[in-house]
C-alpha cells in the first residue's frame, strides 16, 4: 500500500509540475503528452526504486543485530541460488498477465475482433 501511493504521488507530481490540472487532457498531440510520459516513466521508475529497497533491505539480514531484531539467519549459497530465478518469474507472470489482458481487449464478446481491433490490423 505504501509503495502504490508513493508511487501515484510521483505520478501526479511529475504531472503538477507540468501544469497539469484534473480534467486536462493528456493524450497525444496535447500539449501535457510528453508530461504523461514522463509520469509514466516516473511510475516505473518508482516501483523499480521500491524494489530496489527491498532488494537492500534483505541483504540487511546478514548484519547480526538486525538478524536479532528480524529474527533472520544467513542463507547458504544453495539456498541464495534459489532465489536467483525469482524475479524473472515474477516479471514473466506479470508480462504474460499484461498480454492477455490485452488480447482480451482485442476480441469482441463473440470471439471476432472489436472494429477499434480489426482498425489496427
Amino acid at each position: 500500500m505504501v509503495s502504490a501511493v508513493v508511487v501515484m504521488a510521483g505520478y501526479f507530481w511529475t504531472l503538477w509540475r507540468a501544469g497539469w490540472h484534473p480534467g486536462d487532457a493528456i493524450g497525444v498531440g496535447t500539449r501535457l503528452y510528453h508530461a504523461y510520459r514522463q509520469a509514466t516513466t516516473m511510475t516505473f521508475a518508482g516501483i523499480v526504486a521500491g524494489r530496489i529497497g527491498t532488494a537492500f533491505a534483505a541483504a540487511l539480514i546478514y548484519l547480526p543485530p538486525v538478524q536479532a531484531v528480524f529474527g533472520t539467519a544467513a542463507l547458504s549459497h544453495s539456498r541464495l541460488a534459489v532465489l536467483v530465478p525469482f524475479p524473472v518469474v515474477v516479471w514473466g507472470a506479470d508480462e504474460l498477465h499484461r498480454w492477455r489482458a490485452r488480447a482480451s481487449r482485442s476480441v469482441g464478446t463473440f470471439g471476432t475482433a472489436t472494429p477499434v481491433a480489426a482498425a489496427k490490423r
